[in-house]
């Protein structure tokens, strides 16, 4: 059974600010799953920044999705199905089967994902 993770290993690998000699020994002498979770923090700590830059969009799961957008997609499945037996279109990108279903279905599926809040109206209002 490997050791438990020291905290104050932990604490000085997580530290903010540039590879100091002590940051430096404190890698050489974490173990891999020192390393693993330091890692973990340092990632999250990243995404957080990214994040509240708006450079990327905060994580989601699918239980995070709101009963609108969860609504929205049901109905492109259902406007949709009929074309799914359609030989390779269940391996294709939502984009890619609309660019080949029926123009009227296309765009009642895009005013759908507009509705759920998946994609932004043109003009951006």
């Amino acid at each position: 059974m490997a050791d438990p993770p020291r905290p104050d290993l932990l604490a000085t690998l997580t530290r903010a600010g540039h590879l100091d000699p002590a940051r430096a020994d404190a890698l050489l002498d974490a173990n891999p799953a020192e390393r693993a979770i330091a890692c973990r923090v340092l990632l999250d700590q990243a995404a957080e920044v990214l994040t509240d830059a708006d450079i990327i969009r905060p994580t989601r799961s699918v239980l995070d999705l709101r009963l609108r957008e969860v609504e929205s997609l049901a109905a492109v499945l259902g406007r949709l199905a009929s074309w799914w037996p359609q030989p390779g279109l269940d391996r294709l990108r939502l984009g890619d089967v609309l660019k080949v279903v029926d123009p009227g279905d296309a765009a009642f599926v895009v005013d759908l994902l507009v509705w759920g809040g998946w994609l932004q109206q043109e003009g951006g209002t």
